[in-house]
């Protein structure tokens, strides 16, 4: 295997990683948002 290929592939991953990290957030922060409007 070379360097060069894993390098790309593993920073596709983390590009990949972290943009569905970013989703949950907000979709973390709609729901919990939902919640508070439902509790008032």
């Amino acid at each position: 295997m070379s360097n060069t290929l894993n390098h790309t592939s593993s920073r596709q991953i983390v590009r990949h990683y972290t943009h569905r990290q970013k989703r949950c957030k907000h979709l973390m922060q709609y729901f919990v948002s939902a919640n508070g409007l439902l509790e008032l």
